[in-house]
């Protein structure tokens, strides 16, 4: 805001000002001399509403007048003294104006933003956060954060590691952009937030702390795991599908070359399946394969693979079976647990499986050939009274 010029005569005046979003402008105040205190008043708040109004400023300088004295013989050189202040009270003017527009937006995105928004001192403790971050941490108030750190409100696997990536922050001025975040809550609950950390710097430039933003992922995280599921696992069961055993069998045959170690793959195929589904319908056989699923999980190592492979067909991989006789123990208790009738639609079922087995490094290296023997030795139990197991190795057995 300027001030051009020499004054021109007692009681003319023009008022020249610049602003951003204007050209150069001017204001011409007439002044008659030896007007009392109201009328120059009058005359200065008139003339300062036109241009205040050009500038969007809010009008009413009252501070003005304070200034003018009450003597009107002294009424043309207390305006004049008036005008002169005009450019300081207005910038002052705008920059409470500023301010308070400042504060308001920060207010507003401070109780309104649903993501996390906090600021933090050089030792990582809470100088402010906001009514999204207090609510999530059950917090009566904002201010009730303020001096706690995250280990007051996660857990280590959270806490520990933020808290170190922020004094890196702190110690390197490097912002820290998009990172995810892992919290499992006291219930047992996961949540996923993305996190970006900024140095915050006082006027001179001096890192004082980080500032930082967190929005919630659970959901897009929960979804990404559905997906991921449904790649790689068995819609009706929740087995593992042939994507998600090729994977396990390519590192179990990795650690059984290193550990000189072998891997026994059986092929299973529900005898007689066919007849429930014709019979029963559809549904009674979906929940066959449901039951025997869980049944034949709870028989298996945790460190097998049970994977539905077809219809009524399963490939089980038997990571490090140092021994044939443990490849046999575990044929023999799937066999088994077969005697114990099905309860299904009101029916009770007497099933049985044919078995086949092939082991890895003995028969094939690759699953591919693997499955295929196992296959071959499973139609061979199949095609030789059912509700027994044979290995490929044992010899009488085809690939088709």
């Amino acid at each position: 805001m300027l001030l051009e010029g020499p004054l021109p005569l007692l009681g003319e005046f023009q008022l020249f000002f610049e602003h951003p979003d204007l050209t150069l402008q001017h204001v011409e105040l007439d002044l008659l001399g030896g007007g009392g205190q109201d009328e120059v008043v009058a005359q200065v708040v008139e003339e300062l509403d036109v241009l205040l109004a050009l500038v969007e400023v809010p009008a009413g300088l009252v501070e003005v007048a304070a200034d003018l004295p009450d003597d009107p013989v002294d009424a043309d050189v207390g305006c004049m003294e008036a005008l002169l202040r005009l450019p300081e009270l207005l910038v002052e003017r705008q920059a409470e104006e500023a301010l308070a527009r400042e504060q308001y937006l920060m207010r507003t995105l401070m109780e309104n933003v649903p993501d996390h928004i906090y600021f933090k001192d050089t030792a990582s403790r809470f100088l402010r956060v906001n009514s999204a971050m207090a609510r999530r941490f059950s917090l009566n108030a904002v201010v009730d954060a303020i001096g706690k750190t995250d280990a007051d409100f996660f857990s280590e696997e959270h806490a520990n590691p933020a808290l170190a990536a922020e004094q890196e922050i702190m110690r390197t001025g490097q912002p820290l952009m998009n990172i995810e975040e892992k919290e499992t809550w006291p219930d047992g609950s996961v949540s996923w937030v993305v996190t970006t950390k900024l140095p915050l710097r006082d006027l001179d430039g001096r890192i004082i702390g980080i500032c930082g933003i967190s929005s919630d992922i659970t959901g897009r995280k929960q979804m990404e795991q559905k997906l991921e599921e449904m790649a790689t696992h068995d819609f009706l069961t929740g087995l593992p599908n042939r994507v998600l055993l090729l994977d396990r069998f390519t590192i179990a045959a990795a650690l059984a070359h290193r550990n000189k170690a072998r891997i026994a793959v059986m092929s299973l195929d529900l005898d007689k399946f066919k007849s429930i589904n014709d019979t029963l319908g559809h549904d009674a056989g979906d929940q066959v394969l449901k039951v025997i699923s869980a049944r034949l999980v709870r028989i298996l190592r945790a460190s097998d693979t049970f994977a539905r492979v077809g219809g009524d067909e399963f490939i089980s991989v038997m990571m490090e079976t140092d021994h044939i006789e443990e490849a046999t123990a575990i044929a023999n208790k799937i066999l088994d647990s077969f005697t114990e009738p099905l309860s299904i639609a009101g029916h009770q079922l007497h099933l049985s499986t044919s078995i086949g087995i092939a082991i890895y490094p003995d028969d094939a290296e690759d699953l591919e050939t693997l499955t295929k023997k196992s296959d071959a030795a499973m139609y061979y139990s199949k095609s030789h009274g059912r509700n027994q197991f044979k290995f490929y190795s044992d010899g009488d057995v085809q690939i088709s």
